[in-house]
């Protein structure tokens, strides 16, 4: 089955600060989903609370992630993956390190 433009909704999410969305969390449907545009984040209704859901857009730098430790960064630095962390460190040459 071919689908077509026709086939297609818009996905209109609440919108609002979160705190426009805590202090109206009584209009807000039990698992709807809702964003903040302060925080850049997506939340869902659950159980009489806002909780986030999936990744936080306004998240824009490495060291802003809870995995990633960054010290001294140089030329040729690569991002390494050891014991559950991201770290950088190793001279990357031509896919060797």
């Amino acid at each position: 089955m071919a689908i077509s433009p026709d086939d297609r909704s818009s996905i209109k999410p609440l919108r609002g600060t979160f705190a426009a969305l805590t202090a109206n969390l009584e209009n807000i449907n039990e698992f709807e989903i809702c964003y903040a545009i302060d925080t850049q984040q997506i939340y869902m209704k659950q159980f009489g609370s806002l909780v986030a859901v999936g990744a936080n857009l306004g998240t824009s730098t490495l060291t802003s992630l809870s995995d990633v430790d960054i010290n001294t960064v140089v030329d040729g630095d690569a991002l390494i993956y050891n014991s559950g962390q991201w770290r950088n460190g190793g001279d990357q040459d031509g896919g060797n390190f």
